[in-house]
Formats: C-alpha cells, structure tokens, sequence
C-alpha cells in the first residue's frame, strides 16, 4: 500500500510538472511566423491566381488577412506581402483598383487583431539520415488562424528548403514554385512565362543589349536544384540526396502563373520614372515598377527641381540638336517639343498607365538626318544606338514583328525608311495599348497576351498615315538639304551618337 501510494505521488507530480511545462510554453519565435508565412503565402498566392473571373475580389478579401497576421508575427515588411498579392491579384486579371482596395482592407483589420496564434511544437533535427518514421505525424503539425494543419518548412544546413520527393505532387509542386521564385535571376512574365534577363546575340535586331527570353526547362531544373535540398527515401528509410523530380520540373514548366516569382513588366537602360514621380536609378529589378534596370550610370539631380533647372536641362538637350534644320516656320517649337517627348517618353513609360504615341521622324526632302535624329534620341533613352528594323505592309508579318518585340522587352524599337501608308492591325493595337497587348500566334487561333512598354520611332519621307493613325503619332518634320552629288551633311561634333553615348549622364 505504501508503494502503491509513493508510486501514484510520483505520477502525480510529474503530470503537474509535465502540465506546467505545457502551459508556460514559450511564444512562437519570428523565424517560426516565418517558416508559417512561407507555406501559407504560396498557397494563397496560387489561390488568388487561379480564382474564376468574378471571384477574385471573394478570394482575395477571404485570403489576404492571414498573410498579413502572420507577418505581423515574423516581424517582416507588410508592404513586401502587400505587393506580392497584389501581384498575384493582376497575374490573376483582377483589376488593380479593386484589388489594391481589398487588400489595404485586410492590412488595415490585420494591423488591429495583431499576430496569428500559432501552437510551437518541438523542432525534430533536420540532419542527413533522419528516417521517415521521425517526421511529425499530424496531430504535432502546426495549426495556423484557419484551423488548416502545415507542416513546418524543413531547411538545410546551407538555408536552403528541403523538399521530400515523394507521391504528393502537389505538396511538391507549391514547395517548389515558392524554391525557384526566390531565384534572383527568375521572373514571370504573362504572355511569356517564366523568363530571365539575357544579353541579346548577334542575330537579334538589338544585338548586345539586355532582353527578355524564356527561361528554358534545363535552367529550371539547375536553378530548382541551387535553391532547394532535394530528399528522397531509400529502401531502408534513410534519406538520400536527389536531383529534381521530373513530374515537378514538368509542371513548373508548364505552368500558367508563377505567383512566388517577381514579376518582370519590362526593361530600361535608363534611370525609370515611378508612378508616385520618384525615380528608380539603381542597377536591378525595381519591384515598384516591375522594370529591370540596367542603368550603370550616375544621376546628379538637385533635391528640390526648380523651372529654371528644368529649363536649363531642356537647353542643354535640344543642343545636341542645333544643327538639324526643322520644316515649316511655324512648327519649330513643336518640333522641338517632340524631339524631347520622343526622349523623355521611354524614360518616363512606366509611369504611364495607358498608351503612348509612336514618333514618326520625317522629312521634306533628302540629305534631313531623320534616321540620324531618331538613332541620337534613341541613344539619349538607352545608352546605344538603336537596331534598325524593317518596317512592311502585309500585316500578318508585321504582327510577328511586334510580338518579338514586346516578348524581348525592348524599351525602343526603330522602324527606318518607310515607303508606305502607316497601317494594319498590329501597328494600330501598339497605339492604343496600356500596359499590354494582345497578339494572335502565327498558323494558330489562340491569341498570347503580352506586357507592351516600347516606344515606337519610324523614319520615312513623305509619311501618310491611315484615319486611325494620324491622332497616335507625333510627328517630327525635317527639311531636306540640297547637297552636291556623294556629299554627305556635315555637323558641328564629327560623330553625333558617339557623342552622345559618351556625354549620356550629362
């Protein structure tokens, strides 16, 4: 009996030890809110994407209040989960009113109720060799303010996820996607898919500048494999390292929207204008505008512009120009207001919510320097002298032309020495373009959404426009020269863009 009583006692006192320990257990860490966030993002992201047309705004209003309650709890920026949501919200089509509305809302009831709750387990080791049997059955999962259970995010020794290959591909999927997201040379672009920024090769129009391409599935696999440890079990119940699944690779590939990836709008070889009129000057992705900067030069601005500075800075612009001779005594002045629109506007498209005007350089007669005027202007807003495209009437073909251009994100592209009427389709929906447009894909019915932030410069003598045109160009007129035969016009500096490349931060 004595036994039996010190034995119960014992019992007893370790069950209120026990329950002590329990109720005095510690708050969830910021890194465990991280690790939360992590999973519960992602999937929230991939809901708001693929919400049927209709729903986003449901989706979106009943999704975006977790994230922003787990942020508050890892202690991370809620405007970074803020962009990224909305993001997801226009991948999606949700329109970005609405959506910036919505998700303000659920910031501002986030900011109110504070953290989510979440239940701190005991961390298992993540060491190489840990069995399959160790891994948290379900009732030691995490539970996040939904009452969904997740397993907490496995990381390795080199801070890289670890992602179990096993039969839930989707699980897989989701890890994945979250993995080559934060791969800083990945992006998504709609219309295109996943991308990277890559030097153009010699047989591209822009041979040697920075454009946009698909990003290939064998690049996908080699950047899945840098930015996750991948897991798989052998017949013992060891883990063992492994290369990427390849039903993984296949579907990341293959995928419709890429929400953990940045979203690339376009590029810019100059400093970019920001909707909110601040300026984006260093080098990389500007994720207010979604342009990747390729910029490497310096940018001396004085704190608070004055007119003055502003007229001095168009002084020195239009000097470059002094030697060009425009048409008609009357337009002189417009004629220079459009060589600085036709310089300011790639500069400043991304501030530009609709569309923009295409810049036709003509003249009056030969020996003008149109084509020379529209390179200069081009080499003022991207640092080179623009590759020359030919511009042609049957419409099929210059549609292909266009969509190569918005896929390659170039920020100017130049059509030189038209000999017709300005036309078509596909030069019509460049015009009347925001932010996108839509092409039709040769010997196909489907039609592929593209981002469209190019400014168009033609060349031509003569130019005629069709009705639809003739409102959407700016047009700036030279007057030709008459020069002796195989004489050529002379300029006060001998090498115009050279001149310009070399004095371009000025």
């Amino acid at each position: 009996m004595r036994l039996r009583s010190r034995w119960w006692a014992g019992r007893r006192a370790r069950s209120t030890r026990s329950s002590a320990r329990s109720t005095a257990a510690p708050a969830p860490s910021p890194a465990r809110y991280k690790a939360v966030l992590d999973k519960a993002l992602s999937e929230d992201l991939h809901a708001i994407v693929d919400a049927l047309d209709g729903a986003q705004n449901d989706e979106i209003n009943a999704t975006a209040l977790r994230p922003f309650r787990l942020a508050l709890g890892a202690q991370v920026s809620l405007d970074d989960v803020a962009d990224r949501l909305l993001r997801a919200s226009l991948a999606g089509g949700h329109p970005e009113g609405r959506a910036r509305k919505t998700i303000e809302s659920a910031r501002d009831a986030a900011e109110r109720m504070g953290p989510s709750e979440l239940r701190e387990r005991e961390r298992r080791s993540t060491g190489r060799g840990r069995r399959a049997a160790d891994r948290a059955p379900d009732d030691e999962l995490e539970t996040d303010d939904g009452g969904r259970k997740r397993e907490a995010i496995r990381v390795d020794r080199d801070g890289r996820p670890v992602i179990e290959i096993g039969a839930d591909i989707h699980r897989m999927v989701v890890q994945a996607e979250r993995a080559l997201g934060a791969h800083p040379a990945v992006y998504a672009r709609h219309g295109l898919g996943l991308a990277h920024v890559v030097s153009a090769p010699e047989t591209h129009p822009e041979a040697g500048a920075t454009i946009v391409e698909n990003l290939p599935r064998a690049l996908v696999v080699t950047f899945l494999a840098e930015t996750a440890q991948w897991i798989g079990i052998d017949r013992r119940g060891d883990e063992r390292q492994a290369r990427p699944d390849e039903s993984v690779v296949s579907a990341i590939h293959a995928a419709g929207a890429w929400p953990s990836a940045r979203y690339l709008a376009g590029l810019s070889e100059a400093p970019v204008l920001r909707p909110d009129g601040s300026i984006a000057s260093e080098r990389g992705y500007d994720r207010a505008t979604g342009v990747f900067v390729t910029w490497n030069g310096t940018l001396d601005l004085p704190t608070n512009p004055t007119r003055e500075d502003a007229r001095r800075a168009c002084d020195e612009l239009l000097s470059v120009f002094e030697d060009f001779q425009f048409a008609g005594e009357e337009r002189q002045g417009l004629s220079r207001a459009a060589v600085l629109a036709a310089i300011l506007t790639p500069l400043a498209r991304s501030a530009v919510d609709g569309p923009v005007p295409m810049f036709m350089f003509a003249a009056d007669g030969p020996n003008a320097g149109k084509t020379l005027m529209a390179s200069i202007c081009g080499a003022i807003a991207t640092g080179r002298i623009p590759g020359v495209r030919q511009y042609t009437t049957d419409d099929d073909e210059m549609t292909k032309r266009l969509s190569a251009i918005a896929s390659s994100g170039c920020p100017v592209a130049l059509f030189d020495n038209i000999r017709s009427v300005v036309t078509g389709s596909g030069i019509e929906q460049t015009t009347s373009a925001g932010r996108s447009i839509s092409f039709r894909i040769l010997g196909k019915s489907e039609e592929r959404d593209l981002p469209w932030r190019t400014v168009l410069y033609l060349t031509a003598n003569g130019a005629v426009y069709n009705g639809d045109n003739t409102a959407r160009v700016i047009e700036i007129m030279l007057r030709g020269r008459s020069l002796e035969r195989g004489s050529e016009p002379t300029y006060r500096r001998s090498n115009l863009t050279r001149y310009v490349i070399d004095e371009r931060d000025a």
